[in-house]
Formats: C-alpha cells, structure tokens, sequence
C-alpha cells in the first residue's frame, strides 16, 4: 500500500519536471531567436536563379516541340509517298486579250507552232535515172582501170561489182596498160558517152528499175537496169546496141552509125587523104598505078597500091615482129613505136596522135574467142559478121568496128588491137587499122 502511494508520488513528481524542462526548452529557443542572424541571398543572385529556372523550362518545351513536329512531318511524308500523285498539268498559258474566238484559235495555233521543234525536210531521194546519170557522168571521165573499179564499187549493185570480180580475174597478171585499154572500150567505144544519149525512158517494178534509151542520133539503143539496195538506186546492167530498125536499109558504115565521122576524101576512093599520105598513094586519082584496080582494095588486100608485087614491097610500109608473143604485122613506115612494159603493150602512132595498139595477154584457161568474149563482155549471142580470122587466128570485131579481140590457134594467148582516134570523133585512118588486122599474122 505504501509502496503504491509512493509510486504516485513519484510520477506526479515527475511530470512537474517534464512541464519544467518544456518552459525551459521554450525560453531558450526565444533566446535564440534574439541573438541568431539570419542572412537572405542578395537580390541579383536570387534573380539570376530565376531566369536560369526558366530557360530550363523553355528548353524542355523547345525539344517537346521538335518531337511533336518530326512526328508530323514523317506522318505526312508516308502519306505522301504512299498516295498516288495527280497527274501533272502544264500551267495555262497567260491571259490573251482577244476579241473573238477566230483570234483566240489564231493565237493557238501560233503558240503551239512556237513551242514545236522545226520540222526537218525529208532526204531527197533520186530517181533511178537520176542515179543512172549521176554514175554515168562519172564512169565517162574513168581514164584508168583503178578508176573503173573505184566507180564500180561506188555506183555498181551488188551483183554488178560481184561480176566485176570476175572481169577482174579475167584480166589479172595483164599489164596495167592492157587493163586500161579495156577500160576505154567498154566505156568510149562498146557504149556512147552520157552527152550523147537522148532520151531515157524508167519504168520501175519493186526494186528493180529499167531504162530504155536512145542516142540522140538514134543510131543506138540501150538497156540499162538498176538495183535499189538500201534505199538507194544502183547501176546493175547496161547494154547497148545499133538501131537496127532505124538503119535497116541502109549503106551507112557501122563507125558512122556510132557517130564517127570519115576524114576528107579528095577523090572519092575510099581512102582518106591522110592515109594517101601515109601510104604514098595519088590524093587526086583512085587508082595510083594504073593496074585497073583501086588504091582502097589493093591497101585491103595487102596489095601495092602504087606499083607491083604485095603490100610489103612498098617504101611506105615496114613489117614488125614480136618475138616475145610470136605475131608480126604491117605499118605505115613514117609512125613511130612506142612500147609499155616490154613487147606487152606495143603502139604504132601518126604524126597526128592517132594511134593502133596491139595487147597481148595470157589465155589461162585456153578458151576459144567466142567464149572469152562471152565471158568478159558478159553476152551470149555474136553476130557472124563480126567473126574474122587470119593467119593462124580467130577474131571478133566489136560493135564499133575499131578494136578486134584474137586469139591464135593454139589458144595461148588473148591479141587486142585498138585503133585510138584520139579527142575528136574523125576516124583519119581508119582502113589502115583494118590493114594492119588483115596483115596480123602469129608464128612468123
């Protein structure tokens, strides 16, 4: 019991105490309030504080934004990319002050004129006889061989220049005179020159052309056919020959149907009077020594015309011989001789430049003339009348009658004799060519 009350005591007691110390908690905390100093931040750095604050805040919301807006513009590129795009419209040409709808139509017209590219004319494509004339301009002034194949090559088809390979085989190993002789028949003397064809008449099926001439004169017809090989016309046959029907009838040599015209003949005899000078014969009288016969036959058949005996007995004729080739013939003795490439090529010339030729070339495959001369003048019919032979020889004239092709018994070689007139078209000599022929003789 006591113990109790003591108990009391003690705790009544000791919550005065607790009450005591609070009082004086509290008083010491006032004192302290008095004697402490409180210190604030001066106003510039608290400001600064600020600002700081909220450029802080202003960055965050700068990011927030570019986010925001990178978001949106890849949302409207995929939209983009994604939708079909409209078609694309030229915009409208600018506003044009016109009255009526005929101006308006008017200015179209102008500016779509303005806005297109200048049309180009198309290539002018020529004719074929056009084509033919402009080849055959050029084929006339060929003076070489080298230059007939150039042209050829140039102007020719394709199965013209296949068949001059084989002409050209034809004449391979012959000297360059020979080929060159060969060149000025088939282009001044086998065919007339482009001045003188007249008339030229085309008819054209597909690809293929036909030309039917005619020399002015109408002495001559020819046939020409071309070729158009990528789109253009080439040169692929021509052939010419007398105009049969025009000079049927007649007593007209056939040089003076090719447009070759005889030199002066004084008296009438048939020579002209420059071979009566070359061959010593009287210019005024047809019949020089008297015998009954006329200077002319006698000359032809290898006779003296001014006195007895043959042709060689006369001071006014020498006989040369080859004897590389094995053939001699008859010359007026007052022409010269004149070689190329050896005893090949041989010419025998006039005072006046008018000269005979005599080539000689190999026959390779031994033909006989009418198959050589089928072959190089690619034809498949002669004429009988044109077929001579000699001693030992077998020949054929040409159309013109001023070149003979020969070739000997044996076949070994090809013999062309050529008479040249030169420049003009006045044949001064042309019965002694026909002599010299006669008198053509192989193996003497």
């Amino acid at each position: 019991m006591f113990n109790i009350l003591k108990k009391k005591n003690k705790k009544e007691k000791l919550g005065s105490d607790v009450d005591i110390i609070k009082d004086k908690e509290r008083d010491y905390e006032k004192e302290i309030e008095n004697n402490i100093n409180v210190y604030v931040m001066p106003e510039r750095f608290r400001v600064v504080h600020k600002q700081k604050s909220r450029a802080k805040t202003m960055g965050i919301f700068i990011m927030a934004a570019g986010a925001v807006f990178l978001v949106a513009v890849s949302v409207l590129s995929y939209f983009y990319l994604t939708k079909e795009k409209p078609a694309v419209t030229e915009p409208a040409p600018p506003a044009i002050d016109v009255k009526n709808a005929e101006d308006k139509t008017q200015i179209k017209k102008i500016k779509k004129e303005d806005t297109q590219k200048p049309a180009v004319a198309p290539a002018t494509i020529e004719t074929p006889k056009e084509s033919y004339m402009k080849a055959k301009a050029k084929l006339d002034k060929a003076a070489t061989f080298n230059d007939f194949e150039r042209l050829i090559l140039k102007y020719g088809s394709k199965n013209r220049i296949k068949e001059f390979e084989k002409e050209k085989k034809q004449v391979e190993g012959a000297p360059d005179s020979f080929k060159n002789n060969i060149v000025s028949l088939v282009i001044r003397q086998t065919m007339p020159k482009l001045d003188e064809i007249g008339d030229i008449k085309e008819e054209i099926k597909g690809n293929t052309a036909i030309l039917s001439a005619v020399t002015k004169d109408l002495s001559r017809k020819g046939n020409i056919t071309m070729k158009r090989e990528d789109g253009v016309w080439k040169l692929n046959s021509e052939g010419w020959e007398d105009a049969k029907e025009e000079a049927e009838g007649t007593d007209v040599a056939p040089t003076e149907q090719a447009g070759f015209n005889s030199g002066a003949d004084g008296d009438a005899d048939g020579l002209t009077d420059k071979e009566e000078v070359a061959l010593g014969s009287d210019i005024d009288g047809p019949d020089s020594d008297g015998d009954g016969y006329s200077d002319l036959s006698e000359v032809l058949n290898l006779y003296n015309p001014v006195g007895e005996g043959k042709l060689e007995a006369s001071p006014a004729i020498k006989k040369y011989k080859n004897n590389t080739y094995g053939y001699s013939l008859f010359y007026p003795s007052d022409w010269l001789i004149n070689k190329i490439e050896g005893d090949d090529s041989v010419i025998f010339k006039s005072a006046d430049n008018h000269f005979v030729q005599v080539i000689t070339q190999k026959n390779a495959d031994k033909q006989s003339m009418d198959e050589w001369y089928e072959r190089q003048f690619n034809v498949s019919n002669i004429d009988n009348s044109r077929r001579i032979s000699g001693e030992k020889w077998k020949g054929i004239k040409n159309e013109d009658d001023l070149t003979v092709y020969l070739t000997d018994d044996n076949r070994d070689y090809i013999y062309t004799i050529t008479y040249n007139f030169g420049d003009g078209n006045v044949l001064e000599y042309k019965n002694i060519f026909d002599m010299m022929v006669k008198s053509f003789s192989v193996g003497q």
